[in-house]
């Protein structure tokens, strides 16, 4: 014999819904999980915008560093009396700014003017400074003086700085420059 399916009774009546528990469980699983998303979301956020910055930085400095390579006579280049591992300033003039020179936004801009505003923006949160090291191999164990190898180029490091969360990041480049191209000085 075949009976047709009654509806459960709870208490004298049909049950035809979800009980008050079921609808607060189910709120609360989905509440964690759309927390959950929310913050990956917002995390991939901060995590590309790190990037971001640090391509943007990357490029300041690649193009500061070429520039520098292509006219190096166009710096100051305050050079130490005595070679050493000390690094010394490689400045633009005399007036340079000790925080670092303003990155200036490409010149090729977007045409929409605020697409054009954006990008202004972007470059004005970064400097950049230049720095010169005499390269050293190791010290004279005699003397305990730096001894200076590759007297024929002198290195040089763009340091690109910006703020992110509140500190001071930076990112550096580094290269080589013949010392007859740096002003006032010779090879040998």
């Amino acid at each position: 014999m075949n009976h047709p399916q009654r509806p459960s009774v709870t208490r004298g009546r049909a049950r035809r819904g979800f009980t008050l528990i079921e609808l607060i469980v189910a709120i609360a699983i989905i509440s964690v999980a759309t927390s959950v998303f929310l913050s990956l979301y917002f995390s991939s956020l901060a995590i590309t915008k790190s990037v971001e910055n640090h391509r943007t930085a990357a490029e300041v400095a690649r193009a500061k560093l070429a520039y520098l390579e292509a006219h190096p006579e166009a710096f100051l280049w305050e050079l130490p009396e005595k070679p050493g591992d000390t690094r010394f300033p490689i400045k633009l003039g005399e007036d340079e700014p000790l925080i670092g020179n303003p990155v200036e936004p490409p010149a090729v801009l977007p045409d929409d003017k605020r697409a054009e505003r954006r990008t202004e923006n972007l470059y004005t949160q970064y400097s950049w400074n230049v720095f010169g090291k005499y390269p050293v191999k190791e010290r004279d164990a005699t003397t305990g003086e730096p001894m200076r190898y590759g007297k024929d180029y002198f290195e040089v490091t763009v340091v690109v700085s910006w703020e992110e969360k509140g500190r001071i990041e930076r990112l550096a480049l580094t290269s080589a420059i013949p010392s007859d191209r740096v002003p006032g000085r010779t090879a040998g």
